[in-house]
């Protein structure tokens, strides 16, 4: 729902996203955030910032986290934000801790995904800037999953190109999605 600029009009800096912040599904509690082109960028140059999601039921299983972050470009903007999960554990890049730091580029999205285990019916994650200030970035597509040991309906194709190089694709139906709800 947010009409600003910055993020997915590839504006990543500048005057950028300074629109009043609209959610697109459940309420978030964001810390100086502010609306941009359909995402949200968080924090300014003078204070960090962070965005939390609402308590989101996640017991009993494994489940999928996937996310899109981008730094604001700027020559002094630092990179690094941290991704909180309220309890269990979140799993990025083999290691299994309840609090993930990641490094964002600067003026351009990346897509990053969490492995969640231990969590409980009332569990929030925290996107937040490491630094104080001049850690500005962009966030979109949060999106929570149900983690499913082999998917229950799944199409594999083959292909051999005139070069004889053998390419693999395996799709899956079965995904239920936990965050955001309708």
């Amino acid at each position: 729902l947010n009409d600003g600029t910055g993020g997915n009009d590839n504006k990543w800096s500048g005057f950028s996203a300074t629109s009043t912040l609209q959610y697109d599904k459940s309420r978030w509690n964001v810390e100086n955030g502010s609306g941009a082109s359909r995402c949200v960028k968080i924090g300014t140059g003078d204070a960090k910032g962070s965005a939390t999601t609402p308590a989101i039921n996640l017991s009993g299983d494994k489940y999928i986290l996937t996310f899109k972050a981008g730094a604001w470009n700027a020559k002094d903007e630092k990179t690094t934000i941290n991704v909180v999960i309220s309890n269990g554990t979140l799993t990025y890049n083999g290691k299994s801790l309840r609090t993930q730091t990641i490094e964002m580029n600067k003026g351009a999205w990346t897509d990053y995904t969490m492995t969640i285990a231990g969590a409980t019916n009332s569990t929030t994650i925290t996107f937040t800037a490491n630094d104080d200030k001049n850690n500005r970035f962009f966030l979109d597509e949060v999106k929570i999953v149900k983690a499913h040991a082999p998917a229950t309906s799944t199409l594999s194709l083959v292909a051999v190109d005139v070069d004889n190089n053998i390419y693999y694709a395996t799709f899956s139906s079965s995904e239920d999605v936990i965050f955001p709800s309708d």
